[in-house]
């Protein structure tokens, strides 16, 4: 016997879901079970089942209904009318507060002029009235010893001061960095880094305080500026300073200090300029330090050198070599951060996939993360989009904030800015899968990474749920939800890690139980 359905285009959209949902089970799974009489009745024009006696088809299969419950872990609160109106370039964080620089005007309806400040539940201008910000684009911005900041970019004022591409805030006021008409350098600053009372600044200009000797990196030691060696002849995009005080500088250039180094290299007091191996065969465009890790981002594809290795767009330098992360992913890499303990590294750019070492790609929509002690990359539920060309400029550990290019946040409004929270070293399922035994609904799934104590299980009848109040809060491994089947309609499950604190990872992938009922057609 045929059983045949027929919705049309005016069916509800959760009907019309549903039988696409029904067509891919049917698709996937085995030969379902058919029990109970036929019914002649056929469904309605509008694609409803009509009342009478149907034909019911159970089928339970290895379906993952959605692949994005990480989202989450992204906040809803940036809407357009909470953030800033154009883009985000840089993030720093002092305390509790959170400091974004980019181009834009206003923020959350307030006038700030391309630099604001985030304090978690509201948004201010840095400076005046009358005047506050900068008059022009920022690119970068660094904490300072006393909780002030430094910011860079591509300006002649902050607030009241006149300040040439780089000028300090120290909570109060703003100010230029040096004195008169020659203050600053003299073109966009793109870097700052900084180490005890040195700040260190990289980008595009050929003088600073007005002394042409210096160019694309220049030290500022809160009284006047000098060169960094002997410098390095191209464009600077990138600096780090360690907890040695060695800054490790990137960008555009293939000599430092006289010496070879492909588009990276290392300034310290006692030895100069070192070059990183071989560097790279392009730009690097950020750099982030843990311990004696040194991550490079940018838009490489390869070491340099006559023995190149492909590391794709992001690498680690250990002290004494480069290696890639996996196989690095498919377009531009423009922020890096890494988590408190060094396991977790956020990458932010312009890339869709992130491949493991074993070639398993996934679409993460330009911010990833790589998992030191799972050696594998994984998604931050659907990424950031919404704009043509949409990217992400900068990353800042708190919780995690994103700045950059960009009008969703996990499927969410988000623009230009971005917060994404999970508890600290738990990693999300992302492989919850399920099957049926006799009347049991049967979940499995892959270990997350962390500090794990147990896993809750949620369980909803709404394909977009939610999660509130755990299904169970003792398991620790796979579960049944038992004699489940006959008795309704649909079930979604998802899974989360959690702590021996109650801390918890992101919601797992969903995977869905479900009864169909559908009536022969004529």
């Amino acid at each position: 016997m045929a059983v045949r359905t027929s919705f049309v285009r005016s069916s509800p959209p959760a009907l019309r879901w549903l039988t696409v949902l029904a067509a891919a089970l049917l698709a996937l799974a085995p030969i379902p079970r058919l029990s109970g009489p036929a019914s002649a009745a056929p469904l309605a024009n509008e694609g409803i089942l009509t009342p009478g006696s149907h034909t019911e088809l159970h089928a339970a299969a290895d379906q993952v209904v959605s692949t994005s419950g990480d989202d989450d872990n992204w906040s809803a609160a940036f809407t357009a009318a909470n953030s800033p109106n154009g883009p985000v370039n840089a993030i720093a964080i002092s305390g509790t507060v959170v400091y974004v620089g980019g181009s834009f005007s206003a923020v959350a309806g307030v006038s700030a002029n391309n630099v604001a400040r985030w304090n978690g539940s509201a948004w201010s201008a840095v400076g005046g009235p009358p005047t506050n910000g900068v008059d022009g684009t920022v690119y970068a911005i660094a904490v300072a010893a006393d909780g002030g900041i430094y910011v860079g970019g591509a300006f002649g004022q902050a607030g009241a001061a006149s300040a040439n591409n780089i000028a300090r805030w120290n909570g109060s006021a703003w100010s230029a960095l040096g004195a008169g008409a020659n203050n600053g350098v003299n073109d966009t600053v793109n870097a700052i880094a900084v180490h005890g009372s040195d700040v260190y600044v990289g980008g595009y200009f050929s003088a600073a305080g007005g002394d042409a000797s210096i160019s694309h990196i220049a030290r500022w030691n809160g009284s006047a500026w000098s060169a960094v060696g002997g410098g390095v002849n191209s464009y600077v995009f990138a600096a780090a300073a360690d907890a040695s005080g060695r800054v490790y500088v990137g960008g555009d250039f293939d000599m430092a200090g006289g010496a070879a180094a492909n588009r990276i290299g290392r300034w310290s007091e006692g030895s100069g300029w070192e070059a990183l191996g071989d560097g790279f065969n392009g730009r690097v465009k950020t750099i982030a330090i843990h311990a004696t890790a040194v991550y490079a981002g940018g838009e490489f594809s390869e070491t340099a050198g006559g023995s190149p290795i492909g590391v794709n767009r992001i690498a680690v330098w250990d002290g004494a070599g480069w290696s890639a992360l996996g196989q690095g992913v498919d377009n531009h890499v423009r922020a890096i951060a890494v988590s408190a303990d060094g396991r977790l590294v956020y990458a932010g750019g312009s890339f869709i996939q992130a491949t493991d070492a074993g070639g398993a790609s996934k679409t993460v929509n330009r911010i990833a993360l790589w998992d030191n002690d799972a050696s594998a990359w994984a998604t931050l539920g659907s990424g950031v989009g919404g704009l043509s060309g949409s990217r992400v400029n900068a990353l800042a550990i708190g919780s995690l904030f994103v700045g950059g290019y960009f009008t969703q946040a996990g499927g969410k409004s988000s623009y230009y800015f971005a917060q994404w929270s999970q508890a600290s070293g738990l990693t999300t399922v992302t492989d919850l899968r399920i099957s049926r035994s006799g009347n049991d609904a049967v979940l499995t799934w892959s270990p997350a990474a962390g500090p794990v104590h147990h896993y809750e299980i949620h369980r909803d009848a709404a394909p977009y749920f939610s999660p509130t109040t755990p299904l169970t809060t003792t398991v620790t491994a796979g579960y049944s939800d038992v004699n489940v089947m006959p008795q309704v309609a649909s079930h979604y499950y998802a899974v989360r890690a959690a702590d021996a604190g109650g801390q918890t990872s992101g919601i797992s992938n969903r995977v869905g139980k479900f009864t169909f009922t559908l009536t022969p057609g004529q």
